[in-house]
């Protein structure tokens, strides 16, 4: 049997610091993918991260004000609202 795992506490600003690098790492991938050298890749990484960065920070935003709610429900209905904020999140600012 295994045991499910509880949301982040992202009242926590190092899991908030840690999100926003991984987030980056993964822009910063796409980037060097998507560029053919390195002058180019810094380019598309500021596009792609002035893109991203906005529903990223509106949704830590959004859990960290909603962490004790969150907290209190069970694990799938915690998971399943914080998905929400991050769709929801998402689509309004795209």
């Amino acid at each position: 049997m295994t045991k499910e795992t509880a949301l982040p506490d992202f009242r926590n600003l190092g899991i908030l610091l840690r999100a926003v690098l991984a987030a980056q790492a993964i822009v910063l991938a796409a980037a060097l993918v998507a560029a053919s050298g390195p002058v180019e890749a810094l380019v598309v990484f500021l596009d792609y991260t002035a893109y991203f960065e906005p529903p990223l920070l509106t949704t830590l935003l959004l859990l960290l004000l909603a962490m004790p709610h969150l907290a209190a429900l069970p694990v799938p209905g915690a998971y399943a609202i914080a998905v929400a904020i991050a769709a929801g999140s998402a689509s309004l600012w795209h």
